[in-house]
């Protein structure tokens, strides 16, 4: 079916299509919305309701995906110790007289 959630959710209520047809349309639209990468599913979200117009949660959702990929894809940073040298701190002795 390629009719929109409002006209589906109108034509269900007011008795045009059953229960089932309501049903399948759902997962349908919901299996092409999850097989849909997360950039693309911006980029719908966009298409459909303008750019960063609404939305803002699911807008998060996809971005806290977004930004797991990326942290998975990139190779992890170099410890410190392992670019640097280790460098012993000298203590600084206090003498009775001098507190600072």
């Amino acid at each position: 079916m390629s009719k929109n959630l409002n006209t589906l959710k109108q034509d269900f209520r007011f008795g045009v299509i059953s229960q089932e047809d309501y049903d399948r349309a759902r997962a349908d639209r919901n299996t092409a919305w999850a097989a849909l990468s997360a950039s693309e599913q911006l980029a719908d979200l966009d298409a459909r309701l303008g750019v960063g117009v609404g939305a803002t949660r699911q807008r998060a959702m996809i971005a806290d995906k977004l930004i797991v990929k990326l942290a998975v894809a990139l190779p992890p940073s170099p410890r410190a110790e392992d670019v640097m040298p280790a460098v012993p701190v000298k203590k600084k002795k206090f003498k009775k007289g001098n507190k600072k």
